[in-house]
């Protein structure tokens, strides 16, 4: 449904949809289709893991800038669902011992500058 929500958004401000992976999922692509058995899923969770707190940032800095009202709802919504799937995410790889990378330092919220406190 969000996905779906995205499209009509997206349809209505003219806005294309990508339709094929990018390089780096296509790079990734092609490295998990040289795994198998607890590499695959070691390197599977660690990129889901890495890929959802980027789009989760990315979500919610377009939450807080958008200017048309439709696409801050779905913002809001679809980190919602990221969040949630970030969340099942590291307790899958907790549950099975996979070392996640840190996480990485939270950028300046929009529309704020770093402090030097």
């Amino acid at each position: 449904a969000i996905a779906k929500n995205i499209s009509a958004v997206s349809d209505r401000l003219g806005v294309m949809l990508p339709n094929r992976m990018n390089k780096e999922e296509q790079a990734e692509y092609a490295k998990l289709e040289g795994l198998s058995g607890k590499a695959f899923d070691t390197e599977y969770i660690t990129f889901i893991v890495r890929s959802h707190r980027r789009d989760l940032h990315d979500f919610r800095v377009e939450a807080a800038t958008a200017a048309d009202p439709g696409l801050a709802t779905e913002a809001v919504q679809t980190a919602y669902v990221v969040r949630e799937s970030l969340s099942a995410a590291i307790k899958l790889a907790k549950a099975n011992g996979i070392t996640l990378p840190p996480r990485p330092p939270r950028p300046p919220r929009p529309g704020t500058t770093a402090s030097a406190h």
